[in-house]
């Protein structure tokens, strides 16, 4: 009896043994939605060949967070003046758009490349309308829809996510070709796939 212990005693370790030392599965991912609001400003205006802004805001995962883009214009109608006077196009993040958490993660992303998974081959759209008769010193105001890929550069919890977001901006009223910080809020939604760390 004594030595049947043994031998199970021994069969045991050596399966632990055998166990520990096997390969372990990849990573587990999560899926999770993502909710971001925030607001910004476009410090030198809004110039119809792309603007730099800068941003805070509160999201899921992230938590509050500042950050920076760049939106590049690229695309505008046939003619770009509407008959109510409305000027439109399509855009895309002339360099990656980067959330900053309070730990420092970083979320990294492009925005209007036409690759993420909602709206696939779909640019970034603006709308630019005006308030009130059309013409030399009257204000409009600005919406810009686009779909937010992450890229590999983010860091943290976010290394190695995937999925999208979807943004819309909406500006306060400016004038054309002023160069004068423009204001805008925005927001979002999505699905971003975690690896589990």
């Amino acid at each position: 009896m004594v030595r049947t212990f043994r031998f199970s005693s021994v069969l045991l370790l050596a399966l632990v043994a055998l166990f520990a030392a096997a390969p372990q599965p990849a990573q587990a991912q999560v899926t999770l939605p993502f909710k971001i609001i925030g607001k910004g400003v476009a410090p030198d205006g809004l110039a119809l060949t792309g603007f730099k802004h800068n941003f805070v805001g509160l999201a899921t995962q992230l938590g509050l967070h500042v950050g920076q883009g760049q939106v590049q214009i690229t695309g505008a109608d046939g003619n770009p003046f509407n008959l109510d006077g409305s000027i439109s196009g399509t855009f895309d993040s002339a360099t990656p758009c980067v959330f900053i958490g309070g730990h420092g993660d970083k979320l990294v992303c492009n925005y209007g490349k036409a690759t993420g998974p909602v709206r696939p081959g779909a640019p970034g759209t603006f709308k630019l309308t005006p308030l009130g008769t059309p013409g030399p010193g009257q204000p409009y105001v600005a919406e810009f829809m686009a779909e937010f890929v992450p890229t590999s550069a983010s860091t943290g919890k976010f290394a190695g996510v995937t999925g999208s977001f979807v943004m819309v901006a909406t500006t306060v009223p400016f004038l054309l070709l002023d160069t004068k910080p423009v204001l805008y809020c925005w927001q979002g939604e999505g699905r971003l796939t975690y690896k589990k760390q």
